[in-house]
């Protein structure tokens, strides 16, 4: 009668064990961006390392706690140079590896492009500055970037970097359109008011050259992207002025050279840094669908225009487009994007004009990676001191390519 109890006992476990199986199987998304990409289409993941591999690399003497998030310790010196600076560099390797089969990155499919060095990176190391590895709720493993205290300059509050993962031509054509999907949280303290800020997109820079740069003018100098480079990245944005929520948006910082800007120099360009962005945001208006200490998951959708010409106005056949879900139910919470075109908000008069979003100049030029992009920014005149010291979070990242 035992035995038969214990065999009964057995029967019924191993039955729950199957359908919380079946259930956490279920939970997964099967298809990303909109249904387009499967998830069988993935070339290139992000891996997520071992947790008691990361605690090995944050020394307890430099480690720093923000909220929910222990990562290392971002502060700087009197001269505003980063104190941990070393072992940044170490954590940079850790990351992204010294080879094409070390660091986080996996590839899946197609090939390394010519001249990768590592598993993310090309030869080219840009803004490494305060980007780490990290700890979430004590259990989940992260990329983290740390933001300073202190009242600083807003250029040193981020991290940019340019990866081609793939090389789209041994992918027979591939990369004309592309799904950038990862998890992203804000530290439990994480303070939005005022502030404005951008997450990682997708890129075709090439090694050893930036993506555009998202402003016009560099003095009275006019800054040129003929569209032979280009990048997107999403953003988050105070919304109301709350601290605890943000909205999210898409930006894409494509070719400027169908439209005239005049860098006088005499404060009339003073406002140019957002001429370049294409903005996508909620028709509806700003909705704070943010929250700190919260996992999301972002997808992002580009597909590349078809047509080249900018005299007509013409629908380029392009679209950018970003869906925002829950972590932890897979709720959908905002979808939204533009086609074939973008908003020009901050002329010299204020108005917004129409521009046709065409983001390269021929057919060659494909979608080749992540522009891994984190920058907390913003203008926090008038609204109080700088309430920063918090983190972003970042994990699980996969790239679609069509």
């Amino acid at each position: 009668m035992l035995l038969r109890r214990k065999i009964a006992l057995m029967i019924v476990a191993a039955g729950s064990l199957v359908l919380q199986a079946f259930t956490v199987m279920a939970a997964e998304p099967t298809r990303f961006c909109g249904g387009a990409y499967a998830a069988s289409q993935k070339y290139w993941e992000a891996r997520s390392p071992r947790l008691a591999s990361v605690q090995s690399h944050l020394p307890s003497a430099k480690r720093r706690t923000s909220g929910n998030i222990v990562s290392l310790g971002y502060a700087r010196d009197s001269k505003g140079t980063v104190i941990h600076q070393a072992e940044f560099d170490r954590h940079f390797a850790h990351i992204f590896g010294k080879s094409t089969t070390t660091g986080y990155g996996r590839k899946l499919r197609g090939a390394w492009p010519s001249g990768a060095a590592t598993s993310w990176e090309l030869a080219a190391k840009q803004g490494r500055k305060n980007l780490s590895e990290c700890v979430v709720d004590g259990k989940d493993p992260a990329i983290c970037l740390g933001i300073p205290s202190g009242k600083i300059n807003v250029s040193s509050l981020g991290h940019h970097g340019t990866w081609a993962i793939l090389d789209p031509k041994s992918l027979k054509g591939a990369g004309e359109r592309a799904c950038i999907v990862y998890d992203v949280m804000f530290s439990s303290n994480f303070d939005f008011k005022g502030l404005d800020g951008k997450l990682p997109g997708l890129t075709n820079a090439p090694a050893k050259t930036a993506a555009p740069p998202d402003h016009l003018c560099q003095g009275r100098n006019r800054l040129i992207n003929d569209g032979r480079v280009f990048s997107t990245r999403l953003g988050f944005t105070d919304a109301g002025g709350s601290p605890t929520a943000a909205a999210v948006r898409v930006m894409n910082q494509f070719r400027n050279d169908m439209f005239r800007y005049d860098c006088a120099g005499d404060g009339s360009a003073t406002n140019n840094e957002y001429l370049t962005e294409m903005r996508a945001v909620d028709p509806n208006g700003w909705s704070e669908v943010i929250k700190r200490g919260v996992w999301y998951r972002l997808e992002h959708e580009l597909v590349l225009n078809t047509r080249y010409e900018t005299v007509n106005n013409l629908q380029s056949g392009t679209s950018s487009k970003v869906w925002l879900y829950r972590h932890s139910d897979n709720a959908l919470l905002k979808t939204y994007g533009r086609d074939n075109s973008f908003t020009f908000d901050a002329n010299r008069d204020g108005r917004a004009e129409l521009y046709p979003l065409l983001p390269r100049t021929g057919p060659d030029q494909n979608i080749t990676g992540i522009f891994l992009s984190i920058q907390q920014g913003g203008n926090l005149s008038g609204k109080g001191p700088w309430k920063l010291d918090h983190v972003i979070a970042l994990r699980d990242f996969g790239l679609f390519l069509k």
